[in-house]
């Protein structure tokens, strides 16, 4: 799915009424199961009901999901089959979790999207999603636009674009773009651009672009810059080993 044509990224809130509803990202097994066994329905505009429900902000009694589809996106299940649902439930039943992964749990909530990766996320991006990063998001903007996504989502921007993905994403922009990624990110970007990486990140710039990436030099984080036409070449895929850079 991963390697699907991304789509415009659309800037307007759908009309649809979600007044006092939280929109959440989830997947289940190419069984419909979670976590435990519990088997969601199959059917677009369920109604689902956490049977153990419990308001506390711990992991397990109730419907878990990723608010907006942002947060942690090792809480999805990205094996082939998996099924990617939006669910909506009441903001008032929603309780976010504390335990640093970023995700949240839900009593009640309706199915309204059945799909996989490119679309599930799609349909977050189009119902007020436009500027969050969401998790997995396939999609691109246009020349002087501005694209966010989260972890693992593939990003494309025209020229002048501003790009930014989360880690393990792939985000590619334009000549002049400002293309950011995360920790092991593929970040690209055209002549002039600057290219951003985190730690383990690989990076490509075309001609005068500036490079950077994050290294851990066992004390801290530190950044290396380089420069295209400067000791490193155009269109070349770098990495940073021991605060150099070195072509991948």
């Amino acid at each position: 799915m991963g390697t699907a044509k991304a789509k415009k990224v659309v800037k307007k809130v759908a009309t649809r009424k979600s007044s006092g509803k939280v929109l959440l990202l989830r997947t289940v097994a190419k069984d419909w199961k979670s976590y435990g066994g519990f088997l969601w329905p199959h059917k677009l505009g369920a109604v689902v009901e956490a049977p153990d429900w419990d308001r506390e902000p711990e992991c397990g009694h109730g419907l878990h999901g990723l608010r907006h589809g942002e947060g942690d996106s090792e809480r999805l299940d990205w094996s082939k089959g998996a099924h990617w649902l939006v669910i909506e439930a009441d903001a008032r039943d929603v309780v976010d979790i504390k335990d640093g992964g970023a995700k949240a749990k839900c009593r009640k909530c309706t199915i309204v999207h059945i799909g996989d990766q490119k679309t599930a996320t799609q349909y977050l991006l189009e119902h007020g999603g436009y500027g969050r990063a969401i998790v997995g998001l396939i999609a691109a903007c246009g020349h002087n636009e501005r694209i966010v996504g989260g972890d693992r989502c593939h990003l494309t921007g025209g020229n002048d674009a501003t790009v930014t993905g989360g880690n393990d994403a792939t985000v590619t922009g334009g000549d002049n773009a400002t293309v950011t990624g995360g920790s092991r990110a593929t970040v690209t970007g055209g002549d002039c651009a600057k290219v951003t990486g985190g730690n383990h990140a690989t990076v490509t710039g075309g001609n005068d672009a500036q490079l950077r990436c994050e290294w851990y030099d066992g004390k801290r984080y530190r950044t290396a810059v380089a420069y295209v036409g400067e000791g490193v070449e155009a269109g070349v895929t770098y990495k940073v080993e021991g605060g150099e850079f070195v072509k991948v």
